[in-house]
């Protein structure tokens, strides 16, 4: 069976593999001033927990399609003090999951009539360098339900040999 993702890390690679991930995200954050990390599935979240832990931030957690849970589709604490999100991920091929996590954070996000959240997303991180694109902004179209439309975002996507 192949290695996938984290799995395929030894615990001492795995560690370095975090500390490296968190300096790249600080850096970013101090550019971008996002408020919180967004991830799908256990590849963006074995970064996007340790990161948000070391850095005092939110975290976003989107459940991928069909997934059966106790939980919400879109689980987050502290949502009230998030502006905008970075998302987290191993390395981006079709950009579908992107997409995904971008299309269910904001539209969570425009569902709390309440408090009006309207969070936004900076750009998307790649952890795993050994598959990572740089890209200056991929055009991902999703659905905003209440508004009855579609929306495209221009997102940067960053991998670690481009964050400076």
């Amino acid at each position: 069976m192949g290695m996938y993702g984290w799995s395929g890390y030894t615990a001492k690679s795995y560690r370095e593999q975090i500390e490296s991930a968190i300096k790249d995200i600080q850096t970013l954050r101090d550019k971008h001033k996002f408020d919180a990390l967004a991830f799908c599935g256990s590849s963006g979240g074995s970064i996007a927990f340790p990161a948000c832990l070391a850095l005092g931030i939110p975290l976003i957690m989107v459940r991928k399609e069909g997934e059966k849970s106790h939980g919400e589709y879109v689980e987050c604490h502290e949502h009230a003090r998030i502006k905008s999100f970075l998302i987290v991920d191993d390395f981006i091929d079709s950009g579908e999951t992107i997409r995904f996590i971008l299309e269910k954070a904001i539209q969570y996000s425009e569902c709390d009539i309440e408090q009006q959240l309207h969070w936004s997303c900076v750009g998307a991180y790649q952890w795993d360098s050994s598959n990572a694109v740089y890209e200056d902004a991929r055009v991902f179209t999703i659905k905003v339900p209440h508004m009855r439309r579609k929306q495209k975002y221009g997102l940067p996507l960053w991998a670690p040999n481009s964050v400076i």
